[in-house]
This record gives C-alpha cells, sequence and structure tokens, in this order.
C-alpha cells in the first residue's frame, strides 16, 4: 500500500511541478469602502478597481458595469501571462454554464466573454462578506450556527446536481457568509455537466487535480496540498471520475471543519493523508467536539464514507436529514 502512495506521489509531483501561490487568501469577498475614483482599467464593458485574488490561470478583479456604476461586480479573466487551453476552455464553459444558474445561494452571474488573444472572462455580482474559511479561522462553530449556513449550500449543490451539473471543487473559501442574506457558493471554475458529451468535456483526470491544488493560504507547499487534497473524495485517487457523491464527500468535509475547527486529514504528512484517503475512516465528530449531537455527526460520517454507495443517495437525502434534527434551521 505504502508503494502504491509513494507512486501516486511521484506521479503527480513530476506532472504538476512546482506548487504556484496564491497572493494571499481572502477572508472577505469585497473591500469594506470602494471609491469610483480608482478605476485604472477596463475589459470589455466593466471598469476595473483593483485586484481581489490571482491564480496560475486567471486574475479576479473587482469591477464596475459602465452602464450601472453603482453595482459592484467581480471579473474573473484567463491570466495574460500563463494561457493554456485547458484553462481557456474551462473559463468559458464556467462561463456558458453558470449563466444558467438561479438560485439563492449561487452567486450570480451576469454576463461572460472572451477578450482578444482568447482570454475568457466571466462577470458575476459581488458577495460583500466573509468567506467561510475566514469565519472557521476563528474557531468551529455551533451546531445552529453552522447548520444555518450549509444547510442553504446543501440545497444549492442539490440543486446544481439536478440541473445536470458537478462543482468538483468545493471548499471553505468558496463559500461567502454575506453581510445580508444566505451564505453564497462564489466559485464554479470546475464546473461541468454530469454527461461529458453535453459540452464535448475532456476528461483530463490528473492534470485538473494539479491546478486545484496549485492555490490556497496555507503556509508551505506541503500543508497546500494537504489543505486541498482534503475535500477530495477517495474514489478519486484510484483514478475514478467526479459524480455527485465526490461534491457531497467535499460538502462533508466543510461541515466537518465547520464542527470541529479542523479537516480530517489536520495533522498528517502528506503520505499519511494519501493513506488515509485509501483506508482511513473519519474520527467521529461528537469526539472531536462533544457539543455535537452524535445523530449530526453519523450524517456527517456517512457524507464521508469511503465508499460512494456508503453515501447518501442525493444531497436532496442530507438536506432532508439535516432538517429533520433541525426544523428551525429552513425556517
Amino acid at each position: 500500500m505504502i508503494l502504491e502512495v509513494s507512486a501516486f506521489v511521484i506521479v503527480v509531483l513530476a506532472l504538476c511541478g512546482t506548487v504556484v501561490k496564491r497572493r494571499g487568501e481572502p477572508t472577505s469577498t469585497v473591500p469594506s469602502q470602494v471609491s469610483q475614483s480608482e478605476f485604472t482599467e477596463r475589459i470589455g464593458n466593466y471598469r476595473i478597481t483593483g485586484e481581489l485574488e490571482s491564480s496560475h490561470d486567471w486574475v479576479l478583479y473587482q469591477a464596475f458595469d459602465k452602464n450601472a456604476p453603482q453595482n459592484i461586480l467581480t471579473l474573473k479573466v484567463l491570466s495574460a501571462f500563463h494561457q493554456t487551453k485547458l484553462a481557456a476552455e474551462r473559463l468559458k464553459r464556467e462561463g456558458q454554464l453558470a449563466l444558467k444558474l438561479q438560485h439563492p445561494s449561487i452567486v450570480e452571474t451576469v454576463d461572460w466573454g472572451v477578450l482578444s488573444g482568447e482570454r475568457p472572462y466571466v462577470v458575476r455580482k459581488a458577495v460583500p462578506g466573509q468567506t467561510l474559511a475566514g469565519l472557521l479561522s476563528q474557531g468551529p462553530l455551533t451546531p445552529q450556527k453552522a447548520i444555518s449556513i450549509l444547510l442553504p449550500i446543501t440545497k444549492a449543490l442539490a440543486y446544481l446536481h439536478q440541473s445536470g451539473l458537478l462543482h468538483r471543487n468545493l471548499k471553505s473559501r468558496k463559500i461567502v457568509v454575506p453581510d445580508e442574506g444566505p451564505p453564497v457558493i462564489i466559485d464554479f471554475g470546475f464546473v461541468k455537466p454530469q454527461d461529458p458529451s453535453v459540452m464535448n468535456v475532456t476528461q483530463v483526470g490528473i492534470n485538473e487535480l494539479c491546478v486545484s491544488l496549485s492555490g490556497g493560504e496555507d503556509k508551505t507547499r506541503g500543508a497546500a496540498w494537504i489543505g486541498a487534497l482534503g475535500y477530495y473524495a477517495p474514489e478519486l485517487f484510484q483514478g475514478k471520475e467526479h459524480t455527485p457523491h465526490t461534491d457531497q464527500y467535499a460538502l462533508g468535509t466543510i461541515f466537518y471543519e465547520a464542527l470541529s475547527g479542523k479537516l480530517p486529514v489536520d495533522g498528517m504528512s502528506f503520505a499519511e493523508a494519501l493513506i488515509f484517503k485509501q483506508k482511513g475512516t473519519v474520527e467521529p465528530l461528537w469526539e472531536r467536539n462533544e457539543g455535537v449531537p452524535k445523530e449530526l455527526s453519523r450524517v456527517v460520517e456517512r457524507m464521508l464514507a469511503n465508499q460512494a454507495e456508503q453515501r447518501f443517495g442525493s444531497l436532496a437525502e442530507v438536506a432532508e436529514a439535516l432538517e429533520d434534527q433541525f426544523p428551525t434551521a429552513s425556517s
């Protein structure tokens, strides 16, 4: 088993090369004060006031529509310095698919397009607030608070699956708890149809895993990799494709993180985390946090089952189980 994991590590490192860090992980999604006098650039019909975040493949800006300057937007555009066909296709797909989504806990995509030089961009309404990752940096949440945030997210993912799509890259830093209104999933960079033939999506497997692992708020390469792979279901490391069950596993990991303050793989080395993904079982939540009801702990543990068929049949079932335990959370 150790030899198998070592071989996997060597292959991943060889294909991915150097891990590229994001330049600081924001704990909020929009600066508290914005002055329109700070406009410095224009992309399409949008005026740019500053950079919010960047990765190897794209840059996220704060923007305003020149025809509706009262609305704060975000504009995600393919990097001018690291353009690849895969990244361009992914960003186009994100714009095409996200534009069709309408749910109170999914960020509203208002436009997408392609600049000269084949640089796609996606425009969304900004969601002022704190990321869930930023909120959890202050400590774990009470069960009632965690459910009030993650039950709407569960329903949003259930809607996504019912729409024939997969998220594939859900993490706590991709969820915003806004100043007003319900929590919101703010990023769909890896979204794709459940049926690849719908958009002729290329199955690129390990390469997309590398891209996802290339960013993060952690301070060291090892921590960044462990933090990223912590959300990935065990079957993905066996060469299997993403399914609604892998999204369910990622959401279960976020539940675990929210209620315990840690990922199940926290404190492990990279090799230990990979072995855990193959044959480990999560420590029951109620043992990490005695304030978590055992019934809720069992729901999360089932979402994190090693075998996909042992998880809930759908996220709609997860939402129903949570509402049975916390009937006031959905009111």
